[in-house]
């Protein structure tokens, strides 16, 4: 049967429209390459931002090509635009840390810290996905206090009332896009430090946390989700240790704290932590080692083009605590990738179509 030439027309126009609608939904996906320089992953706990892969930031005296870089040129999947949404498989960080033996000069209660942290993120078994718009777990803008009833909108880092029971306050603002998720981030390697019990009638130390293993850090879930660290073995006590001298100038290290006269009773410890955002993040806590409180913050940049191209930086806030919260540290993760042009765009299914629909089409006008 011969079409009428109006009919074959319209199928022909249907057959074009068609193929653009297919070829845009499938041509909206990108994956894209995360390129060695410029991306990175650092997490400052109180006023230091720590090694968390490779070693100290390069203003610290670090190498920059120890830090945590992509293995070869992995890659993560784009999609939309203006901003594109990002899904990352597990494993895009999968690095050991170097370690590294700092002194703390500036608080007088706390000699040094011993540091080697690596990471593993998303954490075996996860996905990370990061996207604009509002999120269906949080509200865009929100101030959280560890068990305040007040939550979304507590007002101050003091305790009592609506406030909660532990002193310690986030704050999260939004960017433009709303633009975040949540990404899962596994710390491996040690991470302890000497702080001083008595400086008469001997002087002695505490060693911290020597017995912490791999955890996971608690910036990066869902919106005040928390992780609960089980009591390990209990922090060991040292009498007169020797100190060495060290490229810090003045001051000098712990590498043998010599006699042990005491173990102390373990304890566990909770972490709240809160997602990603190209947004800001404010978080005050009590300063160690003082009356006073510590205020840090960080704001993460989207600067990539309506395509998906450029640098994006992501800072996602926390709150760990020893029970009671005789002990509270603020924390802010912040992940830097350098994403240049797509590698490879999911034009298969869409040219498969387009085969498809160019033959139906060339069938009619025939």
């Amino acid at each position: 049967m011969k079409l009428s030439l109006s009919t074959q027309r319209f199928a022909s126009q249907m057959a074009v429209a068609l193929l653009v609608v297919l070829f845009a939904a499938t041509a909206n996906a990108a994956t894209f390459s995360v390129a060695t320089s410029g991306s990175n992953l650092t997490y400052q706990t109180g006023g230091t931002v720590l090694p968390i892969v490779g070693n100290l930031p390069t203003a610290s005296g670090g190498v920059p090509s120890l830090q945590w870089r992509p293995n070869g040129y992995p890659t993560i999947m784009g999609t939309g635009s203006n901003p594109v949404s990002l899904t990352i498989m597990s494993g895009l960080i999968n690095k050991a840390g170097y370690t590294a033996i700092l002194p703390i000069p500036s608080l007088s209660s706390y000699v040094q810290f011993t540091t080697g942290l690596g990471a593993m993120a998303p954490a075996t078994g996860s996905t990370a996905n990061f996207f604009p718009g509002a999120k269906t777990s949080r509200p865009a803008n929100f101030n959280w206090c560890p068990n305040a009833a007040a939550n979304p909108a507590c007002t101050t880092v003091l305790t009592g009332g609506s406030q909660g029971n532990i002193a310690g306050i986030v704050k999260y603002t939004a960017g433009a896009s709303q633009f975040g998720g949540t990404m899962r981030v596994l710390n491996t390697g040690p991470f302890s430090w000497y702080s001083v019990v008595s400086l008469l009638p001997t002087y002695k130390v505490r060693l911290n946390n020597e017995a912490g293993g791999t955890a996971t850090i608690a910036a990066g879930p869902g919106y005040s989700n928390y992780v609960l660290e089980t009591a390990g073995a209990g922090d060991r006590v040292f009498a007169s240790p020797p100190f060495v001298p060290t490229y810090y100038g003045a001051y000098n290290i712990i590498t043998n704290p010599g006699t042990e006269v005491s173990t102390l009773p373990n304890q566990a410890s909770y972490g709240w932590g809160f997602p990603f955002t190209t947004g800001m993040v404010y978080i005050q806590a009590p300063a160690l080692g003082s009356a006073a409180y510590r205020t840090i913050s960080g704001t993460g940049a989207d600067n990539r083009t309506p395509a998906g191209v450029g640098n994006i930086s992501m800072v996602a806030g926390g709150l760990l605590t020893s029970p009671g919260g005789t002990t509270i540290v603020p924390q802010i993760v912040t992940f830097t990738m350098n994403v240049p042009e797509p590698r490879r765009v999911a034009l298969l299914g869409s040219g498969i179509i387009g085969l498809i629909g160019l033959a139906a089409y060339r069938r009619l006008r025939a």
